[in-house]
């Protein structure tokens, strides 16, 4: 038996990879169970396979048969504290369980810092989705780090040259750098592209920063949020995050359709960037060296343009579904009485 536990209720990038783990785990696993608040699960596409409830307690029933070992999968850190009490419950009651964290990411601050090193020091594994996040803990599993699932992204074929429209788009949260495009849009128009973003709907309530990321983007801002579809082929993409960033799902879904992507120095992003490809890094917070990096890239030869958006393309491509692949041999191995 597998056990997933999630206790957010909005989508993020944790919960996209949850729905590809419980998809692929539906697929070639057995017995496989979701604790998840409902509002939380009306966000994802939870495989009809999967046993699902609000939390663990409506997953195992008390005289639940507890000769078979059950592998219980935290996936985002604001759960750790909560899933291992529910870990320590399980074994008082006789269960034999191997507890696993997915780490998603960076914490906020030093205190977090602490507080979630002490938390992975108590599950059995921990697997991250990116090399960076070791430096939490020690023991942790690196697999190849985590990638966008080709259909997920909808990946398109062929490159174009520069379309002249930039584009961005996240939650609204602080970490996300979303303010500092109101310092790298006008640069942008003056040299005559066209600028777009949309905002995401946030994991936590950030009512004055939301308000004020629409005054200060208004002249750029669509009218409601917008995912990878939005981006096209030849369009630049910019991620201007100042924290929290691991494996970026946004940026890397962005390359795989065929944009030429700029983003600041965070998580996993500075491993994308080999030389001549469709991805640059820039120094995080700094909105000239954004825009500088957005001018110099509008102005490749259609043909450079073109060339560095396959290669980037082929490399996000390569490693489609490694990190869900390898998760899941490993959550096999652990099954098995």
């Amino acid at each position: 038996m597998i056990i997933f536990s999630d206790p957010m209720t909005r989508r993020g990038g944790g919960q996209v990879v949850l729905e590809e783990l419980l998809r692929r785990s539906a697929a070639q696993l057995h017995d496989i169970r979701l604790a998840m608040p409902a509002e939380g699960r009306e966000q994802i596409a939870v495989p009809e396979e999967v046993r699902a409830a609000d939390d663990v307690a409506g997953l195992l029933p008390i005289t639940e048969d507890v000769s078979q070992p059950i592998v219980f999968v935290s996936t985002v850190t604001r759960g750790y504290p909560a899933d291992l009490l529910e870990v320590r419950k399980l074994r008082r009651r006789g269960h034999q369980i191997i507890s696993v964290a997915i780490m998603h990411n960076y914490p906020e601050t030093p205190a977090k810092t602490v507080a979630t090193k002490l938390f992975l020091r108590q599950f059995d594994f921990a697997i991250a989705v990116e090399p960076g996040l070791a430096r939490l803990c020690k023991n942790a599993i690196i697999p190849p780090w985590l990638a966008p699932v080709s259909n997920d992204s909808e990946k398109t074929d062929g490159a174009s040259a520069f379309t002249g429209e930039v584009k961005s788009f996240a939650r609204p949260d602080p970490s996300k750098g979303l303010d500092l495009l109101a310092r790298i849009y006008p640069r942008l128009e003056a040299a005559g592209l066209t600028c777009r973003v949309a905002l995401g709907t946030a994991l936590q309530d950030h009512v004055k920063y939301v308000s004020h990321l629409r005054s200060s983007l208004s002249p750029w801002l669509e009218r409601s949020p917008r995912s990878a579809s939005w981006i096209n082929p030849g369009d630049l993409f910019l991620v201007p995050s100042i924290a929290g960033e691991t494996t970026c799902l946004a940026a890397q879904e962005a390359i795989l359709r065929g944009a030429f992507v700029i983003t600041s120095r965070v998580g996993v992003l500075p491993y994308l960037s080999p030389e001549l490809t469709s991805h640059v890094t820039t120094v995080t917070g700094d909105p000239n060296e954004m825009a500088d990096a957005a001018l110099r890239a509008a102005r490749l030869s259609p043909e450079d343009f073109a060339r560095r958006v396959l290669r980037g393309q082929r490399m996000i491509a390569e490693r489609s579904g490694e990190w869900y692949e390898y998760t899941i041999s490993r959550l096999r191995e652990w099954s098995r009485p």
